[in-house]
């Protein structure tokens, strides 16, 4: 757990020593781009024996792929579905692998291309950047750093593509969302965010989408079923006890719903975010479901810290300041330490022997 809270803990030591000599505004973003290379360390000189894709020691797996597409020719990485990986995750093995680099380096670069774009997310629009990676690491889209490479890669595409959205940029929008799908075909949904950002609700209306959320959930089985046929997905229920984090997201929706300040960046996180609770209430049901909404949570990082901070003075800002970060801090080293599929705990640097 040391490298984990040391993430949080020597950097929120350099915000009190440097807040003294630098204002606000610049300290927070000098605190993203710290913050982000912190993880990307982390991460990126991780053993490789940590992550259940990555297949250390196997013949199938993350490592075992770029070491057998750097081998292979351009025209069977181009015209071969190997291990049905998309076309732009083949590509990017062959050229890291004809770039010469080791596992370990292929793992740095996978963690730059998906820790970064979150980053600037961060230094352009987080008015608290220790607030955000603090939400950040308490997601379970922080955990598939470790295993899911290419739709952590997806991920971070589709999180650079929402400044384009924000900024009203609809053709490099679609080309980076396009980009995306190309590392994971799960990046399609979200084409959809252009649109559903800008759409106006009131908060009568988004509360009236919290009951919808609640009946969902309820009937998620039937519905589920009617899905599976009407998209012709044999796809398994695999009841996985996700019910505890759909719960917290309503609450936060709710709550994000009350204090929100109406400005078009709030209202349109909302947005996106609703999308990740409609996830969720599937989540517990289908781990599928679970992982299309980590496109839309990571919204979170952004949103939480803002109304933190627009919130009206008042015992309830006070309180809301001092638990959320702790209750996301708290669950995200619980999460590390109790989740399986990750393997991010125990940790392990590259040069020790496991």
């Amino acid at each position: 757990m040391v490298p984990y809270i040391l993430i949080i803990g020597f950097d929120i030591y350099i915000y009190i020593i440097m807040n003294k000599v630098l204002g606000k505004k610049t300290l927070n973003k000098i605190m993203a781009v710290i913050l982000g290379l912190s993880i990307i360390i982390v991460i990126g000189l991780r053993h490789p024996s940590m992550g259940t894709d990555l297949g250390y020691g196997g013949e199938y797996g993350y490592l075992s792929s770029y070491e057998n597409l750097s081998e292979l020719g351009w025209l069977y990485v181009l015209r071969n579905p190997y291990l049905n990986y998309e076309i732009g995750y083949r590509v990017f093995n062959k050229i890291l692998g004809m770039l010469g680099l080791d596992i370990q380096s292929f793992l740095i670069v996978c963690a730059v291309l998906s820790v970064v774009p979150i980053s600037c997310l961060v230094f352009n629009y987080s008015k608290s950047s220790i607030t955000s990676y603090i939400i950040y690491m308490g997601l379970p889209v922080f955990q598939l750093l470790y295993s899911g490479l290419r739709q952590d890669i997806a991920i971070g595409l589709c999180v650079f593509s929402l400044i384009f959205v924000i900024n009203r940029k609809i053709i490099p929008f679609i080309a980076v969302v396009l980009v995306a799908c190309t590392f994971h075909s799960s990046a399609i949904i979200f084409f959809i965010s252009y649109p559903l950002y800008y759409l106006k609700f009131s908060k009568f209306q988004r509360m009236l989408s919290c009951v919808f959320l609640i009946l969902v959930y309820i009937l998620k089985r039937p519905l589920f079923a009617v899905l599976s046929r009407l998209f012709k997905d044999n796809a398994a229920i695999d009841d996985n006890g996700a019910i505890v984090l759909f719960v917290v997201f309503v609450v936060i929706y709710i709550f994000c719903t009350i204090y929100n300040d109406e400005s078009e960046l709030q209202s349109g996180f909302l947005n996106l975010f609703y999308l990740a609770c409609l996830c969720q209430a599937f989540g517990d049901l289908y781990s599928i479901a679970l992982r299309v909404g980590y496109y839309f949570m990571i919204t979170l990082v952004v949103l939480l810290p803002n109304l933190l901070k627009t919130m009206p003075k008042s015992k309830e800002k006070l309180y809301s300041n001092i638990f959320v970060p702790i209750a996301f801090f708290s669950f995200g080293l619980y999460s590390i330490y109790s989740s399986s599929w990750s393997m991010a705990y125990p940790y392990h640097w590259f040069w020790e022997s496991v």
